[in-house]
């Protein structure tokens, strides 16, 4: 199935495919391609305005989950002292 015919739960998959296999600072780099890619496509007439958007949205919502869990971390890491 080519790329234009996928519909918005093929796309999500492909996010949550990629979001495993990736660590967060390449996760990150590769969204902001496929975000334009995505804008491309939508301008082209490939995807639907309503496809592009619910891609975009959830990239963008994983990179905002990612930064929780990473700020999270930090912030827990600072108030617990080692178990050494």
């Amino acid at each position: 199935m080519a790329p234009e015919q996928w519909g918005i739960w093929t796309w999500e998959t492909f996010v949550d495919w990629l979001k495993e296999d990736q660590d967060n600072d390449r996760y990150g780099d590769i969204t902001v391609v496929l975000q334009a890619l995505v804008l491309m496509l939508a301008d082209d007439k490939v995807l639907s305005v309503e496809v592009s958007k619910s891609i975009i949205q959830s990239l963008q919502a994983d990179i905002i989950s990612f930064e929780r869990i990473r700020t999270y971390k930090n912030f827990k890491n600072s108030i617990e002292p080692d178990k050494d």
